[in-house]
Parts: C-alpha cells; sequence; structure tokens
C-alpha cells in the first residue's frame, strides 16, 4: 500500500547488507515503475534492467526491486516479468486487527503495564494504520495512568484517545 514503507525498507536491507560484508556495487537496488509503459523509452528501460539483472546474477550480486504491486499485476512486458517472478517475492501489507493485538499487548508489557483485552480491542479500533503510532499512544496512556494514579483499564484508555484526559 501507499506509504508502507517499501524504500525504507529497502534502504534499511542495503545497510543491514553492507554490515554483512555484501559491497555496494554488489547489491543493486531498483524501484520499478507501476507501469514501466509510463517509462520514456520502455524498450531502452527493459533492456537496461535485464542486462543489469543477467550480470548481478553471473557474478552472484543481489538484486532488490521494489515497486506498488505484485509483477504478475503490472504492466511489464513478459522478459521484464519473468525475470522478476524468478526471485522472491515479499508483499508489504498493513497489519490485520488479529495481528496487531499481540503487538500492542507487548507495547504495554514492556512498560510494565497489564492491559485486558476489551482494551487492547478498543485501541486497536481507533489507533491509525501508522505502526509509530502504537509505541507513541501505548507511552502516553502509561504516562497518564502514572501520574492520574490509575491503572490502565478501558475507561482511562478511551479517555487518552478522545482527548478527554492528557497532560
Amino acid at each position: 500500500p501507499p506509504g508502507s514503507g517499501r524504500s525504507h525498507l529497502a534502504h534499511g536491507i542495503r545497510i543491514e547488507a553492507a554490515a554483512c560484508g555484501i559491497p555496494e556495487e554488489q547489491l543493486v537496488l531498483i524501484e520499478l515503475e507501476e507501469s514501466v509503459h509510463s517509462v520514456p523509452r520502455e524498450d531502452l528501460y527493459t533492456a537496461n534492467f535485464i542486462s543489469q539483472y543477467e550480470e548481478l546474477r553471473r557474478s552472484g550480486g543481489l538484486l532488490l526491486v521494489v515497486g506498488a504491486g505484485h509483477p504478475e499485476k503490472l504492466a511489464l512486458s513478459p522478459h521484464l516479468r519473468s525475470r522478476l517472478l524468478a526471485g522472491d517475492i515479499v508483499e508489504l501489507r498493513y497489519p490485520t486487527e488479529t495481528e496487531l493485538q499481540p503487538l500492542i499487548r507487548t507495547l504495554f508489557e514492556k512498560r510494565n503495564v497489564r492491559v485486558n483485552e476489551a482494551t487492547i480491542d478498543f485501541l486497536i479500533s481507533r489507533l491509525p494504520v501508522d505502526p509509530l503510532s502504537f509505541a507513541d499512544i501505548s507511552a502516553k496512556i502509561e504516562r497518564i495512568s502514572a501520574v492520574l494514579g490509575k491503572p490502565v483499564r478501558l475507561g482511562l484508555v478511551r479517555d487518552v484517545v478522545s482527548g478527554k484526559t492528557s497532560l
């Protein structure tokens, strides 16, 4: 999805690869256009991509391609698509509510704050889908709980999320 962090993740992979001793020239990062047809000189783009792909394959290098969708769903030439499908494909998506429950619980547990399931369910249904906001809201709730001397229960969390209670 847009804003899911593909470019940031790719940059992080580049940093980790360097830390593992993979030379910078052995890792090529390509941000694939959603439609190669929108690229001027599509034939040249495809030829350059295939050339780079084959050279990396021969030399044992790594190619990391990030794009807006699965290669089968993008408007690509068959030659380009076949090379993209030859590698591992990982799809980034926003987590489901079920996947978020242990994450939210862990954020509170790291702060030594016990939270019941009803409170976690309430938070999940109201939090933005930005993982960084999860840590922020759990820290805010923990601070307010400590200052007010109240346990973290649904009522306090409801007040914090609605803005009725703040510091």
